[in-house]
């Protein structure tokens, strides 16, 4: 009986810790993370609720805009004195993290603790 609860418990683990939320929508982005802080390790910045984007980044500034195309984040960012490649980036988020997945979620994720 144990053993059987054990592998029902291992079996359900992935789903329960992937319950990532996609965002697809502008309103909902806002609401989760307009005007607040997110950071990781080297990173911090704010994605203000009307579109621009400020914060540090290797400590150098962080600068730019964003906007919601085609259901995704898209930013124009400079870093400290260089023109980054222009992006738009597929959202979710789960908790007190927002992942976003560049390339049009065809490329690497970053997770950001929202604060």
């Amino acid at each position: 009986m144990y053993r059987i609860l054990a592998i029902v418990a291992v079996a359900l683990a992935p789903v329960v810790s992937n319950a990532q939320t996609l965002i697809s929508d502008r309103d909902a982005f806002v609401q989760a993370v307009g005007g607040k802080t997110l950071s990781r390790p080297l990173q911090r910045f704010i994605l203000g609720p009307n579109g621009e984007i400020q914060g540090t980044a290797s400590g150098r500034d962080l600068t730019g805009s964003w906007n919601w195309q085609d259901g995704m984040f898209c930013w124009d960012l400079r870093w400290g004195g260089q023109i980054l490649e222009n992006d738009c980036q597929q959202v979710a988020v789960e908790g007190s993290t927002v992942y976003l997945r560049k390339n049009r979620g065809a490329g690497q994720q970053a997770s950001y603790s929202i604060e």
